[in-house]
């Protein structure tokens, strides 16, 4: 239960992160979705006017000069757009050379005023791409030829109206030709190999043909998201949707008309983006929401993974490790993973606060400068009042260095040095100076666009004498422009202020000059700018006020004509931002330039500034920058984490990991017998003194070590061989050192003594017991003629052992074989031996008696023993005998004489590996010390 908590709480955790992530990627995902339905939504928009619609198809069409094909090729597009839009388009083209071009033109009537309706409309093409269609007299160079051509271009088109089709690209759109009629639409291009003027039939009026369009061609560009017209009016779609989409469209559109935030228009399946397109149709963006994901989903998937990943490396490892050291095992990996696990979760802890701290940041990042560009951007809005007065205090600083304390002539003689200044100085549209007659004194020689006289006039003398009339006898005004005009005078009068005429807004300025002669107003002073000038030079006033920095930019656009100032042919998205912005008010959105540089764009409409669009770019390295500094400090906290976690490993490893690898080396040393090793452990705690007490140890082992080399070299090293006899023996020891003693003894006569003894016991006492054993054996040289008399002095031995603390005993027997062959046996309470006829058949020599150790005087008889040729003896110790099983089952007597049986071969040293085989398949473990001496009769040659 411990180990399964323990795994499933940093999959908890790490759980809480990914949805955490995977939160924020959705978010960011479902935005950028949301960017790309409401471009294409505005463009659904702007498609919705027929005029800017057909310009886009025609300018993609006829905007590029004609390849090697020539006349071919115009049919060919001629023929594709009258394919594509059945019964809409008719054409007049011209070559080079203004000559009708007959077989591609669907009006050749009048060839005399088509050629003439040619030139006309690319002289309006090349003054209105040069800008002077804003000048002076403009429609006043067209007017004549116009009225020649109105059965081209409709009865009431106007100069100003044709240059439509060559403004800048978002405002430029097809001329208005007929409110009513078959042909709606016009629209004009010349290239260097012909021209050609489009005409659009009446039958597209309000078909919502672009859109249409748009939406054909959106099926299937974007996977991610589906585009339909709502007709609002009869609630229905098109193209129709299947299953419940038009049941949650209309569900949603209600919800979007009562103003519910736009993460709410949504349904099980998809998020909802709208846009008006006209009074009765808008435009829907359906974007699926599985092409955003389940934040369960995507976190609990990757978990899975995971897991599963994890599980196949336990796997691997386990099946790796079944046929190899498992290291984990060792407490040493067990006291480090212990340590990585408390290290890794509280640094899981921190990376999921860290990551969520940091992505708030950044968002709080975004919305601090975008707060900061919109602050800005009023700011600029509300100096634009303050300019005004500025401009108007310099103009009335002229006006009174000029005009002031002057007489009426010398006004009039002053008038044109004043222009003149005053066009210099604030480069006016129009200027007028009337006098009490209201006549413009200046004879309309600075007036550009205002040239409506019988207006201004009226209004001028009205006002001049209603300010002039006594108070007894005050001067009514006339009803209408005079009246209006007079009751704005205080509001104008030495200001600037807006002034609208005719759809065209103004600035306009207004003074009054007295004369010297008579304290009487004599003259009206009117300047007129248009809107947007006076708005582009308070701007570029602010912009050059502006520190210098590639980190900041600010951009003006005219609502009216689209231009934006400066240009930004390097941030194409912008013109598509600040259409958002006319159309939904205050925005910010993310833009990348040309070079692949990120700005935080912010915008919102002028209040002062009524005909402009503000907007202001930030280098989004500056939030990167903010958010770099935290990370940057988060990143610190990690280092001087690391460097404590190292810190605490090293001491954890000094001081624990180490020196317990030193004591498993030291135990592998004593397992591999390696006695001289020591333990280097300097630490004076526990694990220094353990160390120290296994260097003691192996100390003592080293000398055990020693002791049974020692021992093992008392033991002959090789078989012995004689004239009748062939003797050979072995043991296995149950520890390093044995009880268990055999020794073959050979004297001048070749006659022999075999002894075979077993110290009850093992380790170092019994060792030392067979070694006295040994000793006793070389002091008595006739230990081979006459065997009792060792055997009488290893009684002897004994018996003084067992006075003293020494408790043990040892038994003993002594195979006598003589020179001539005799063998005799002479046994001290040994088991007895054990005879193998080459026919496998089992017998024992019986020769009670007891251990050495007691009556010191005690004699001992030999017996005398009977071989035949081939016959094997084999001496044993009681260790065999005394051998369990499994099941706890000694093997005995019988069971051993069934081994001895069973082993039997007539090579006595595979013999012996026979019988330890078998001892080592029947023994659970080694009890005590196993010792077998065999004797083989040889036969006679």
């Amino acid at each position: 239960m411990l180990y399964f908590c323990l795994a499933v709480f940093p999959l908890l955790m790490l759980y809480v992160e990914l949805v955490r992530y995977f939160e924020l990627e959705t978010g960011a995902r479902r935005s950028e979705l949301y960017q790309l339905a409401g471009r294409e939504l505005l463009k659904l928009s702007e498609y919705a006017e027929d005029a800017r619609f057909f310009h886009a198809v025609l300018k993609n069409e006829f905007s590029t000069d004609l390849h090697s094909q020539g006349e071919q090729e115009l049919k060919v597009r001629v023929a594709r757009l009258k394919n594509d839009y059945p019964g809409v388009f008719s054409f007049i083209f011209w070559d080079r050379n203004g000559d009708v071009m007959t077989s591609l033109s669907d009006d050749t009537r009048y060839n005399f005023l088509l050629r003439k309706l040619n030139l006309m409309l690319d002289a309006v093409r090349l003054d209105t791409r040069a800008g002077r269609h804003v000048e002076a007299g403009f429609g006043d160079k067209y007017n004549r030829d116009l009225r020649m051509l109105r059965q081209f271009l409709g009865p009431f088109i106007t100069p100003e109206g044709l240059t439509r089709p060559f403004l800048d690209a978002g405002i430029a759109a097809c001329f208005q030709m007929h409110a009513r009629g078959d042909r709606t639409l016009g629209w004009y291009e010349s290239t260097s190999n012909y021209s050609v003027l489009a005409y659009v039939s009446a039958e597209v009026r309000g078909a919502l043909t672009g859109p249409r369009k748009l939406c054909q061609s959106l099926q299937g560009k974007w996977p991610e998201m589906s585009f339909y017209l709502l007709d609002e009016r009869e609630a229905e779609l098109e193209p129709s949707a299947g299953g419940t989409v038009s049941k949650d469209i209309l569900i949603n559109f209600g919800k979007f008309k009562k103003l519910a935030p736009r993460e709410h228009l949504e349904s099980d399946s998809h998020f909802y983006a709208f846009q008006k397109l006209n009074e009765r149709w808008w435009g829907v963006a359906a974007i699926e929401k599985s092409s955003i994901g389940n934040v369960a989903s995507l976190a609990g998937g990757l978990l899975a993974r995971t897991v599963m990943a994890a599980l196949i490396l336990l796997f691997v490892a386990g099946c790796y490790f079944l046929v190899h050291d498992n290291p984990l095992h060792s407490v040493r990996v067990k006291l480090a993973s212990v340590f990585a696990y408390t290290i890794f979760i509280p640094a899981l802890v921190f990376g999921v606060v860290a990551f969520d701290y940091l992505k708030q940041q950044e968002k709080q990042a975004v919305s601090e400068y975008s707060a900061r560009s919109f602050q800005l951007l009023t700011s600029i809005d509300s100096q634009f009042k303050g300019y005004l007065h500025d401009r108007a205090t310099e103009i009335n600083l002229v006006v009174e260095k000029i005009l002031a304390d002057k007489s009426a002539e010398e006004v009039n003689k002053l008038a044109a040095s004043f222009s003149n200044t005053i066009f210099s100085q604030f480069a006016p549209d129009t200027l007028v100076i009337a006098d009490n007659s209201g006549k413009d004194i200046l004879n309309a020689e600075y007036a550009r666009t205002l040239k409506d006289d019988h207006l201004r006039k009226n209004a001028a003398e009205e006002l001049i004498a209603y300010l002039n009339a006594d108070k007894d006898k005050l001067h009514l005004p006339s009803k209408g422009v005079a009246e209006g005009f007079l009751l704005s005078f205080p509001l104008n009068y030495r200001r600037l202020l807006p002034f609208t005429l005719s759809s065209t807004t103004f600035i306009s300025y207004l003074n009054l000059v007295r004369s010297s002669d008579d304290n009487r107003f004599s003259h009206l002073i009117q300047i007129f700018w248009h809107e947007k000038d006076v708005h582009l030079a308070f701007f570029r006033q602010i912009a050059a006020k502006s520190v210098a920095s590639n980190r900041q930019r600010l951009f003006i656009s005219f609502i009216e004509t689209g231009k934006i100032w400066p240009q930004n042919e390097d941030i194409p998205g912008l013109a598509a931002f600040t259409e958002k912005v006319r159309q939904q008010g205050p925005s910010y959105e993310k833009l990348t330039d040309c070079n692949g540089k990120v700005w935080l764009a912010a915008g919102q409409a002028g209040t002062g500034l009524g005909s402009a669009i503000l907007t202001v770019l930030v280098d989004h390295e500056l939030l990167q920058r903010d958010v770099g500094r935290l990370t940057n400090r988060i990143w610190s906290l990690v280092g001087w984490s690391v460097l404590v976690i190292l810190s605490l490993l090293y001491i954890l490893g000094h001081y624990l990991i180490m020196p317990i690898k030193a004591l498993a080396d030291g135990v592998d040393m004593v397992r591999n017998k390696n006695y001289s090793y020591r333990i280097s452990m300097p630490q004076d705690n526990e694990l220094g003194r353990l160390g120290h007490s296994i260097d003691e140890s192996l100390e003592n082992l080293q000398e055990l070590e020693i002791a049974r080399t020692v021992q093992e070299s008392l033991l002959p090293q090789d078989s012995l061989d004689l004239a009748s006899y062939f003797v050979v023996a072995r043991t296995r020891s149950m520890t390093s050192m044995g009880g268990d003693y055999y020794d073959f003894i050979v004297d001048s006569d070749n006659n022999a003594a075999i002894l075979m003894a077993d110290v009850a016991g093992h380790g170092i006492q019994a060792a030392l017991m067979m070694a006295m054993a040994k000793s006793a054996l070389l002091l008595n040289d006739s230990a081979c003629s006459e065997p009792e008399v060792i055997m009488s002095a290893l009684n002897r031995t004994f018996c003084t052992l067992r006075k003293s603390s020494i408790t043990t005993m040892m038994t003993g027997q002594i195979i006598s074989i003589s020179c001539t062959g005799a063998i005799s046996l002479l046994n001290a309470g040994h088991c007895p031996p054990l005879f193998i006829s080459s026919s496998r058949e089992i017998t024992t020599v019986c020769n009670h008696a007891l251990p050495f150790g007691f009556a010191p005087r005690r004699k001992f008889e030999s017996m005398p023993i009977a071989m035949s040729a081939g016959d094997i003896m084999i001496l044993y110790s009681d260790g065999i005998l005394e051998c369990a099983n499994r099941q706890g089952r000694m093997l005995g007597e019988e069971g051993f004489a069934d081994l001895a049986r069973n082993c039997y071969d007539t090579d006595c040293t595979r013999y012996l590996d026979n019988l330890f085989n078998a001892y080592d398949r029947w023994a659970a473990s080694q009890q005590d010390d196993i010792t077998f001496v065999m004797i083989r009769r040889k036969e006679v040659k």
